[in-house]
């Protein structure tokens, strides 16, 4: 559960990340590229994360079924 938690959160701080990157300062296509890169590890990890918890909690609701 934690490392869903975790996930989540990076996923959110690379996106934050991404997205200062690519809209502050000057164009650059490397600045570019690499915020890209950034945006797709933070969607990957926040999509991964919720995934990840939404199995944990129907995992945890099931084992509460059984007691």
């Amino acid at each position: 559960m934690n490392q869903a938690k975790t996930n989540i959160n990076m996923g959110v701080t690379l996106i934050a990340l991404s997205l200062i990157l690519i809209l502050t300062c000057e164009a650059n296509w490397l600045r570019a590229i690499i915020g890209a890169i950034f945006l797709l590890m933070g969607l990957f990890n926040l999509f991964a994360g919720i995934r990840n918890r939404r199995i944990f909690l129907n995992i945890g609701a099931k084992q509460e079924e059984r007691i």
